[in-house]
């Protein structure tokens, strides 16, 4: 039974963590730089109006984390079980207030935040047959 030198494979290890440390940090970056890119695209070009209100837009903009984006499904989960379990159904203003606090969206930026971005969301995942009480959401008001 023979031994390697322990030392070079820790070495070889550590070598390989680097390197994947530096392809990551190379990639990060150019994510960054794309994402940029592309909102000095959108907001410099004319679009149409429902591009601004879009979930995916909003994200991009305000750079939240894979983690912090998921929170948006969670959040239509909990209002659809909130609906099923309690009868509760929020107004649209209430429902996009929570979807403000979602995004983490300060309250002295939130004036800049369209209830058309709540709507719009509620619209897509009703369409999608995935988000039941969002008729009834869009039908309060």
């Amino acid at each position: 039974m023979s031994i390697k030198n322990p030392s070079k494979t820790s070495e070889e290890r550590e070598a390989r963590v680097e390197s994947v440390d530096t392809r990551v940090l190379d990639l990060e970056s150019r994510v960054e730089t794309l994402e940029n890119l592309l909102l000095k695209i959108i907001e410099d070009q004319e679009i149409h109006s429902g591009l601004l209100t879009d979930i995916d837009y909003i994200t991009l903009q305000k750079n939240l984390s894979a983690e912090e984006r998921a929170e948006i499904p969670y959040y239509l989960i909990e209002t659809q079980k909130e609906f099923k379990f309690e009868g509760k159904v929020p107004s649209l203003d209430e429902f996009h207030e929570g979807l403000l606090d979602v995004l983490g969206i300060e309250p002295e930026e939130r004036a800049g935040y369209s209830i058309d971005i709540s709507r719009q969301l509620i619209k897509e995942h009703v369409e999608l047959d995935v988000f039941p009480v969002g008729d009834r959401i869009l039908g309060e008001r």
